[in-house]
């Protein structure tokens, strides 16, 4: 199935969410839109023109935020990845991708420890004990908090013990994490 072939609608057809689904009835029609082209990466832009019929930066924001919404919902079984070029719901043998996609969320979530350890430090040692974080950070900062402090990371995989890699700062100021 090509993303021409399947019937175009307009976004006025998803703007009622129906009282009997937890979502709005175009997250639903995105994540089965995705997971029909296994194997391909679906654009925003793709995704915008056969939902919507046209692209503007509002709904791309919308559609990035519906996406966004499909990942985060516990509710949908198949996995979702984000790539450089789009939205992809992978074969088993997309492995790359696959290890892409968590070597970048592991990259982010080492360098959000790296952050806290650094902030931390600032705090003991200019005897600061309120950090000034932008509207962005803060959500982030304090759920990176909570995960470096009382729980350990997922795992990977299902195989991988969990890993919470100790963090500590030496005099100089300089950053180590144990690997």
């Amino acid at each position: 199935m090509t993303m021409q072939e399947t019937e175009k609608r307009t976004a006025t057809d998803y703007l009622e969410p129906s009282a009997t689904l937890r979502h709005e009835p175009l997250v639903y029609e995105v994540y089965e839109f995705i997971v029909a082209h296994q194997g391909e990466t679906v654009s925003v832009n793709d995704l915008c023109d056969h939902f919507f019929g046209t692209v503007t930066d509002g709904l791309k924001t919308k559609m990035r935020q519906t996406v966004e919404t499909i990942v985060k919902a516990g509710e949908f079984d198949k996995l979702i990845i984000s790539t450089h070029d789009g939205y992809l719901h992978p074969f088993a043998e997309q492995t790359a991708e696959i290890d892409r996609f968590f070597g970048i969320i592991d990259a982010t979530i080492e360098s959000w420890c790296v952050r806290r350890a650094y902030q931390l430090q600032r705090i003991k040692r200019d005897g600061q004990y309120k950090l000034a974080l932008g509207r962005y950070d803060k959500p982030v900062y304090e759920a990176i908090t909570r995960g470096c402090q009382s729980m350990p990371l997922q795992a990977q995989n299902a195989h991988q013990a969990p890993y919470n890699p100790p963090i500590t700062i030496d005099d100089k100021g300089n950053v180590r994490m144990e690997i």
